[in-house]
């Protein structure tokens, strides 16, 4: 979503936190308040993100609203993450995992697993990576949708090209490439096709064609 169109729907989440907060609905304000927190996000607005990210979880907290708990440390997770602070990151997708197993939602464990997956691949647990991805993987393929499953499956290219697999990583990447192309989904599309090309030219230059 274009910046423009990112900061008139906040305009408009800011107008319906005023009513939200009058109307004395919990789970409707840190609805909103995790709404803008994900914009926030987007907009590379780190501390805005952040602080409305908690005065949503603690709301969530106080009404015991699980679901929402996940999806908020998960936000959260992502926001330490971006801003390359990995152990907050992995704490809070860690947090996250753990309550979205107590209540068996799939997706979002499946979700919390690819998330955790890809921090310990900044830190070089490479065969954790593998394990969290695999399980994301499998999780996805029965409730997540084509876009979920394809950047699963180019995270765990990445973790087979990084242990030096090449013919795994290019076998992952291209089913990656395969899916986000069958539904139309231009972005990855792009994002996969300049990994695979990548993936090639380290095949060429290792020797290994």
């Amino acid at each position: 979503m274009a910046q423009g169109k990112l900061k008139l729907a906040l305009r408009y989440y800011e107008r319906a936190l005023v009513i939200r907060e009058q109307a004395g609905d919990p789970k409707a304000l840190a609805a909103t308040l995790h709404n803008m927190a994900m914009i926030y996000g987007q907009l590379g607005d780190a501390v805005r993100a952040l602080t409305n990210y908690e005065q949503a979880l603690i709301i969530c907290q106080t009404v015991g609203a699980q679901d929402e708990i996940a999806l908020i440390l998960n936000g959260i997770g992502g926001i330490y993450s971006a801003q390359g602070k990995k152990e907050e990151a992995f704490d809070h997708y860690q947090q996250a995992l753990d309550i979205c197993e107590q209540g068996g939602k799939t997706g979002y464990i499946a979700t919390c697993l690819d998330n955790i997956g890809t921090i310990c691949t900044s830190r070089g647990e490479l065969n954790e990576a593998l394990k969290h991805h695999e399980r994301a993987l499998a999780l996805y393929q029965g409730v997540g949708s084509p876009s979920d499953i394809a950047i699963c499956l180019s995270n765990i290219a990445s973790v087979h090209y990084l242990q030096g697999n090449l013919e795994q990583a290019l076998g992952y990447q291209g089913q990656a490439l395969a899916l986000s192309q069958d539904v139309n989904d231009t972005f990855h599309t792009a994002y996969f096709m300049y990994g695979l090309g990548s993936l090639y030219y380290a095949q060429k230059n290792s020797g290994n064609h």
